[in-house]
């Protein structure tokens, strides 16, 4: 049994009793809530159809009677939603062993298969490295054995990563479905149902999409070990250095699995593009609004700089008035640095400077002659 296998068989006989025992107690927890809720959501019907408060037509109440047994149905009955969960993550897991059969690959369907044709593909791997590193010295000998080593654990272990997630998710979300299904009475938690119901048939689809890309790996892999013959006939490290190129391939495309699942199921990888122009749209308003209001600000400042100082110069112009017997030089001269000043401000609001004002005070002394 490679290692592969080994993980994922041993994550298998961990899950599959997670998976039913967190259903179960999710499930004995949330009865008599869903009991109520459901009382509650009937009882409430029932007022709006003699108060007349919300319309409802023949069609409505139906799928609400409908709705509401499929709850009763699916939330509390672990034989009933493992009945219908199974039927559609088996028959991905069987069109993913049909894909790899087709390929040439060997093993039971499922994510045991994947890992025990992933480990043949490994194991032949190891036969590469072992010829390559035979007619070099020990020193050379063990650094390239180290190192293929370490990239073949890499590969294996992104594999059996990549198979162990899609098992681990599958039975959380399965674990949750009582509560998830049960927020599906009102249609304000309604939304809950809707995204783990997405969720989970993102995740269902991981079993397809890594029986595409691991079948690629094995059919790639075959043709070039037949392309290459046997290992221990290379008379160079050149002749071998396919291998290592398909080494790292082969991890290159185990890391874009849950990318190509998070395409295809639109559920993660598309809403960023939205997000990000979003948050540079609202860092552009913010900035372009914290100029605008810098800018008013500034404004405000001046006009108020300018008023404080009409109304200086008025205070003064009418002190001078008062005393226009003794001080009628004083006064003239004042005035006439009123009108100065007003006759600059007209002129900064027409150009636009400064910006339009409303205040337009006229002096109330007059020059003397």
């Amino acid at each position: 049994m490679g290692f592969v296998t080994w993980m994922v068989q041993t994550a298998d006989e961990a899950l599959d009793a997670a998976a039913e025992s967190s259903f179960g107690a999710l499930a004995g927890a949330m009865g008599s809530m869903i009991m109520l809720a459901s009382t509650l959501l009937i009882i409430l019907v029932l007022v709006s159809f003699a108060f007349q408060t919300r319309s409802m037509d023949g069609r409505t109440a139906v799928l609400l009677l409908a709705r509401l047994l499929l709850i009763n149905a699916f939330a509390l009955n672990w034989v009933q939603f493992n009945a219908v969960s199974s039927a559609i993550i088996d028959g991905l897991d069987q069109l993913g062993g049909a894909m790899i059969e087709a390929l040439g690959g060997t093993g039971p369907e499922g994510a045991i298969g994947f890992a025990e044709a992933f480990d043949e593909v490994l194991a032949t791997f190891g036969d590469y490295l072992n010829a390559a590193t035979t007619e070099m010295g020990w020193m050379a000998g063990a650094m390239i054995t180290a190192l293929g080593t370490a990239i073949m654990g890499i590969v294996g272990a992104l594999a059996g990563g990549v198979l162990i997630f899609s098992k681990i998710m599958l039975t959380l979300m399965i674990g949750l479905a009582p509560v998830m299904i049960a927020a599906s009475i009102f249609e304000a938690t309604k939304d809950y149902f809707h995204r783990w119901l997405s969720a989970l048939v993102g995740y269902a689809m991981y079993p397809l999409i890594i029986a595409g890309v691991m079948s690629t790996i094995v059919s790639m892999a075959r043709s070039m070990m037949e392309s290459l013959g046997d290992p221990n006939d290379a008379d160079s490290i050149g002749a071998l250095l396919p291998f290592f190129a398909m080494v790292f391939m082969a991890a290159g495309m185990i890391a874009a699995i849950p990318l190509i699942v998070k395409a295809l199921s639109g559920n993660v990888v598309m809403p960023h593009a939205p997000s990000a122009v979003g948050a540079v749209q609202s860092m552009i308003t913010r900035y372009t609004a914290g100029q605008r209001r810098s800018h008013e600000r500034e404004r405000e400042r001046r006009e108020q700089a300018r008023w404080q100082e009409e109304d200086r110069l008025r205070t003064q112009a009418q002190r001078a008035g008062s005393g226009a017997g003794s001080g009628s030089g004083d006064s003239g001269q004042t005035v006439v640095n009123y009108q100065e000043i007003m006759a600059r401000n007209r002129r900064l609001d027409a150009a636009g400077i400064t910006g339009p004002s409303s205040l337009q005070p006229k002096p109330t002394v007059k020059p003397t002659s």
